[in-house]
Order: C-alpha cells, then structure tokens, then sequence
C-alpha cells in the first residue's frame, strides 16, 4: 500500500535482499559454530587458559571400577563382631569387614582407645582404603560410641 514500484519491468527488491541478508547470517554463524574449537577451550582469551583436568572437575571412579576407599573417605556401621584385628559390621552396604592394625587410630566415646575397647553393637566410624582383598577396608582410624549417631536433621541450635 505504502510501497509504489516505480517502473512496471522491475521486481520487489527488498524482500529479496532481506532473505538475502537473512542466508547469509545463517551461513555465517553456523560457519562460527563448526570452527573447531572445543568444548575445554574458552571461547574468548579474557576467559584465561582453561583449566586443567582434575582442576575443579569431580572426582572420577577409577578405570576398573574398583573403588579406592569408602564414599567420602569413611563410613558408618555397628560392630556385628571381632575376630582378632579384623571386625565385621553393619552399614548401608551391607556386612563389611575391617582390618586394623599397629597403627590405626582408636577412640572411644571421644577418648583414646584401642581394638579391645570396642565391643558388639558399638557404632563406629571408619576412616581408610579398600585393602587388596575384595570387600575388606584397612582402617585408618576408628571412632566407636555406644551411643547411635545423631541424624542431623534431629539436631536443633542450642
């Protein structure tokens, strides 16, 4: 309505030119997209180098599969029994067993202790690694309660 041709022979110029322009964007930007540049490399060099593997990133399972200690470090179960250095206990996991030694670290209700100081159906927290025998973890430390430990949850601010 607003738009008048001018001459009769010629064609409608700017819808032309604007798919034109439009082609030619889309051409450029996925031309800028498939540059090659990795997803590890930051798109622009204010970002800094980009950090190196393990910095940051979390942590992996080793390649076999096998894990290298308990989640987190240690874990919590109840003393079933003792056998020598080793205990058996409970856990989310299910029955572990517990190798101590010479120089794992006891305590007992807060305490310094030894292995002859826990006894059945205490509560323990174990720090270590998995051994080299499937399913038993060699102990760091032990930390034993006769009391269960608490859910944080049912603490309140005091």
């Amino acid at each position: 309505m607003f738009y008048r041709r001018r001459n009769k022979g010629t064609t409608n110029t700017p819808p032309a030119l604007l798919v034109t322009v439009l082609l030619l964007v889309l051409i450029l930007s996925a031309a800028a997209g498939c540059s090659g540049q990795s997803a590890d490399t930051p798109a622009d060099e204010a970002n800094g180098p980009a950090p190196a593997r393990g910095e940051g990133d979390p942590p992996q399972p080793p390649p076999d599969g096998a894990r290298k200690g308990p989640p987190g470090g240690f874990m919590g179960g109840q003393v079933v029994s003792i056998d020598e250095n080793v205990m058996s206990i409970t856990s989310v996991q299910g029955e572990l067993s517990v190798r101590t030694s010479a120089d794992t670290i006891f305590t007992i209700d807060g305490a310094d202790g030894g292995l002859s100081d826990i006894q059945p159906d205490m509560f323990v927290r174990i720090t270590g690694e998995t051994g080299d025998d499937e399913g038993v973890i060699d102990a760091t430390q032990v930390d034993a309660s006769t009391e269960p430990p608490m859910n944080p949850r049912d603490r309140q601010d005091q």
